[in-house]
């Protein structure tokens, strides 16, 4: 998800099932819910699921600033949520073999709330070990010259 959609989720947006997401542009996205997210927020209270120090909705900026500072004190200084935003779509295009989902391109741009393709083939980071593997599946080609009958 965005900072802004991160920013205005409340715990009601979420069941078991599924999470609605306010996307850009006010559109409403329903989205599977991953159980270990789940977990983690089933015995919220009402309201937002990430709060102020004054229990209110952070702005997107706000959580953007808060999360940079605080993943800044664990060791992580550069690192903001939009790089958890590209993890996600990183690993959405994964094999299941090489860790991640094996999902298609489609299904990783509706997932993202991309409304063009070319968007989300940014997010699909692609590893020497997905090349070597897409090399290797290819059949072995005839040799030149020979007839195919």
């Amino acid at each position: 998800m965005r900072r802004a959609e991160i920013s205005r989720l409340l715990r009601e947006d979420i069941t078991q099932r599924f999470i609605v997401v306010v996307r850009k542009g006010g559109k409403q996205a329903l989205l599977p819910t991953h159980p270990r997210v789940w977990e983690e927020i089933a015995d919220l209270g009402p309201g937002p699921v990430f709060r102020t120090q004054t229990g209110r909705s952070f702005r997107p900026n706000g959580l953007g600033d808060q999360m940079r500072a605080r993943l800044a004190g664990v060791g992580l200084p550069g690192v903001t949520l939009h790089r958890f935003r590209h993890s996600f779509g990183t690993n959405l295009f994964r094999t299941v073999e090489d860790g991640g989902a094996g999902a298609d391109a489609r299904t990783a741009q509706d997932l993202l709330g991309h409304a063009s393709l070319s968007t989300t083939q940014i997010y699909a980071r692609v590893t020497d070990r997905q090349r070597r593997r897409a090399i290797e599946a290819l059949p072995i080609p005839l040799p030149v010259g020979r007839a195919v009958s």
